[in-house]
This record gives C-alpha cells, sequence and structure tokens, in this order.
C-alpha cells in the first residue's frame, strides 16, 4: 500500500505545510475450506485459517504437505495454494504469495479467493495494473466482493486516478454500508482531491464504526486543517495520541497546527516529539529546522 506519510505538498501560505495522512493496511478475508480426509491433522492447519489470523508458519508448513501429497486432488491443491499464499501475505512474503495464488489459479482458474489475495500482494508490490487485473477477476465472479471494490479502489488511487477510486469504495459501501476501510480510504481520496468536507463527513463514519481508531481521528484532523480549522485539527490529533501516543506523523502534524497559530514553542515540541519516534523523519526535520533558524 502507497506510504501516505512520506510525502510532503506544498499548499497555499494559509497552511504553511501540509498535513501527512496514515494510510490503512488492507487485508484480506480468507474463506473457510476442507482440506482431504487422508491429511487430517495437516489439513486442519492448512484450512480456513484467514489472512492476519492464525500462525502463518505452521499454516505454511501443513499446507505444504498437503500440496505434496499423492493423494491430493487437483481442487484441493488449488486450496492448499490459496491458504499457502494467504499465509505467505501474512508475512509479508509477497512474491511467494504471488506464486502460491498464481498455482492455485493455474489449477482452478475462477477461484475468485485467489484472484484477490493475488490482487492484494500485486498492489503492495506496486503492480497496479496487475492488482486491478485481479480484483476485476474477483468481482466478475463475486459481484458482492466489497473487499476487491476496496483492494481495487486503493490501486487505483495508487495510479492516481481519483474518481475511479471514490467509485469503487462508494461500490463497497453499497454493498456494505460498515465497511470502515471504504469510508477510510474514501476519506484519504476525498482529501487528495481537496474534498475536505466530503473526507470529514467519511473519517466521521468510520469513527462512528470504529471508536479507537487513531489513524481515522488524525486524518480528519488533517481534513480541517485543509478547511483552515486548526482548532479541530489540534483536537483530533489529541484524541488520536491519546489512543496511539507513539505515531511520528501525528505529532508532525499537530506541530503544522500550532505553527498555523503562532504557538511556535509548541510547534517545535512536536517536531522534536516527531523526530524522537522517527529520527528520519525528513519532513519533521525540515519543519523544525525553520523554526530554529
Amino acid at each position: 500500500m502507497l506510504s501516505l506519510s512520506k510525502h510532503d505538498q506544498r499548499r497555499s501560505r494559509r497552511i504553511l505545510w501540509r498535513s501527512e495522512l496514515i494510510a490503512f493496511a488492507v487485508l484480506a478475508i480468507a474463506v473457510s475450506v476442507t482440506m482431504p480426509a487422508y491429511a487430517q491433522t495437516a489439513g486442519d492447519t492448512c484450512a480456513g485459517i484467514g489472512i492476519g489470523t492464525g500462525l502463518p508458519d505452521s499454516r505454511i508448513a501443513a499446507c505444504t504437505e498437503v500440496i505434496g501429497a499423492q493423494q491430493t486432488t487437483a481442487s484441493d491443491r488449488a486450496v492448499a495454494y490459496y491458504n499457502r499464499g494467504s499465509a505467505y501475505y501474512t508475512k509479508g512474503r509477497y512474491d511467494l504469495a504471488i506464486a502460491d495464488c498464481s498455482q492455485a489459479l493455474r489449477l482452478q482458474p475462477n477461484y475468485a479467493y485467489a484472484s484477490y489475495v493475488r490482487g492484494l500482494a500485486y498492489n503492495n508490490t506496486a503492480q497496479y495494473d496487475l492488482a486491478i487485473a485481479d480484483c476485476s477477476q474477483a468481482l466478475r465472479l463475486n459481484p458482492y466482493y466489497a473487499d476487491a471494490y476496496v483492494v481495487r479502489g486503493l490501486a487505483y488511487f495508487n495510479k492516481r486516478q481519483y474518481d475511479l477510486a471514490i467509485a469503487d469504495y462508494s461500490q463497497a459501501l453499497r454493498i456494505d454500508p460498515n465497511h470502515p476501510l471504504a469510508y477510510y480510504n474514501r476519506g484519504i481520496v476525498n482529501y487528495y482531491k481537496g474534498q475536505y468536507d466530503l473526507a470529514i463527513a467519511d473519517y466521521n463514519q468510520a469513527l462512528r464504526i470504529d471508536p479507537s481508531d487513531a489513524s481515522a481521528y488524525s486524518n480528519r484532523g488533517s481534513a480541517y486543517r485543509g478547511k483552515g480549522q486548526d482548532d479541530l485539527a489540534i483536537a483530533d490529533y489529541n484524541q488520536s495520541l491519546r489512543i496511539d501516543a507513539n505515531n511520528a506523523v501525528v505529532y508532525y502534524n499537530r506541530g503544522n497546527a500550532y505553527r498555523n497559530k503562532g504557538q511556535n514553542d509548541l510547534a517545535r515540541a512536536d517536531y522534536r516529539q516527531a523526530l524522537r519516534i522517527d529520527p528520519d523523519y525528513a519532513s519533521a526535520k525540515e519543519a523544525l529546522a525553520e523554526l530554529t533558524r
């Protein structure tokens, strides 16, 4: 997923420093499967463990056993490749996830979940056109697959095709009106389009679903900053830091808001705190240097 927190973009003199957004990681929802009885122990470990859950190393070993068993049918082998690919994705081994999902699709070309997970991995390796193609295939097979719209929307965003991204997030929300990632990511796109009121509305919805989402508070604060409402921005940054006090981006953003208000001592303190958390944070270094000249 594109890291939005390292993009320095200047706006007008009214907002001296652009806020930096915090991007969500989008995870797959895996499908539970039943593995063959002859490999019951390995099959139980390999089957039905979604991305982001369970022990991926144990799952990889179990799925490898199922794949290598002579008795495994082509259909079951496809499922095992998919589950092993999901485990590799969890570990950040996107190349291996792509390879395994490709094997699953070779054995079972209409495997929507394998197309989806491969699309996730392509997105995380900046192969956005391939991600779009895989998510589109998953949606042809399952038009109600809200997560596939979310991931395809993310790929469109990474290609700067913002209107297509918004269309996909909106479609995901028609399918699942309580999908927090769709609201959150659509808020990011609306922010980058300068549609701050729409971004705020999206973060309101994301926070309605998950009031403990520190990143949504931070990004809503940045949308308030886009509107020049620095006090509301600071309130949101404060709430974000109450939930997660170790996020350099939020300190940097709050420092920008204080700076806009002429509270330079507070701004310097926030930039220094951002640098304590992330000593290589170039934006905070530059901002602090300007205030200490």
